[in-house]
């Protein structure tokens, strides 16, 4: 099975967040994708918990002033299967 990592602000409702659920959803994609979120603003957001249940990993990775220390979790989540 295929790992998906999305990297979004929040996962409030919006456009592109609501559409990313509802393929989520889906359990034909499901059966050949994981997906998974990495949130880089403020908290997890509405749909965390619905796409937990659905089987995703929702990851906090929030955007600071210091990059270097940003881009070292987001590879490490990469790294760790995310």
């Amino acid at each position: 099975m295929k790992r998906v990592l999305h990297v979004l602000g929040r996962l409030d409702i919006g456009g592109i967040e609501t559409w990313l659920v509802n393929l989520t959803r889906n359990r034909e994609l499901r059966e050949s994708f994981t997906m998974d979120f990495c949130c880089v603003a403020g908290g997890p957001g509405y749909f965390a918990d619905e796409l937990r249940q659905l089987g995703s990993r929702v990851h906090l990775c929030r955007r600071g002033l210091n990059l270097l220390s940003f881009n070292s979790r987001l590879c490490g989540i990469m790294k760790d299967g995310a």
